[in-house]
């Protein structure tokens, strides 16, 4: 009780950056980046592959992408950093025989036409934004301009 009295109440966590223009939001990698990462590692470790040089990999490359989000607003899937690095030190282990790369080929091009059909789907979907219509160009309010209090020209343009 005495305490209660003697320290001053601390705010809230994330009370004062609400307010804060410039604050940076925290950022955070989803649920489904946890479970990708936990069986991605899972097979790794499983099927005796390296496991470690993915981790080493995963570890800065979820860092950058965090960092992209952070500074520039744009959300990112944590997919491709992630996948990436798994891939990238186990590439050895992935070798195909020739019927198994076409099929490889044939689905990533079946995956590339899905993905740009799907796009101008939902582009066209969408509502179209409202076009504004242009303003003319006047000078802001208060401007000594904007309420006829211009000085007069005298002579030449430019003051002589």
């Amino acid at each position: 009780e005495v305490a209660e009295k003697m320290m001053p109440s601390l705010p809230k966590a994330g009370q004062l950056a609400q307010g804060a223009q410039y604050a940076i939001q925290p950022v955070s990698i989803g649920v489904g980046d946890y479970l990708f990462l936990a069986l991605l590692f899972a097979a790794l470790h499983l099927n005796a592959m390296n496991w470690r040089g993915a981790r080493n990999l995963a570890i800065p490359f979820i860092f950058v992408i965090l960092m992209f989000v952070a500074f520039t607003g744009l959300h990112m899937p944590g997919l491709l950093p992630i996948g990436l690095a798994v891939a990238l030190p186990n590439w050895r282990y992935f070798q195909f025989s020739r019927e198994e790369k076409f099929a490889l080929l044939w689905a990533g091009l079946l995956v590339v036409i899905l993905s740009a059909v799907a796009y101008v789907a939902v582009q066209r979907a969408l509502p179209e934004k409202e076009k504004k219509a242009p303003s003319p160009n006047l000078p802001p309010k208060g401007h000594p301009q904007s309420e006829g209090n211009s000085p007069p020209l005298r002579g030449r343009p430019g003051g002589g």
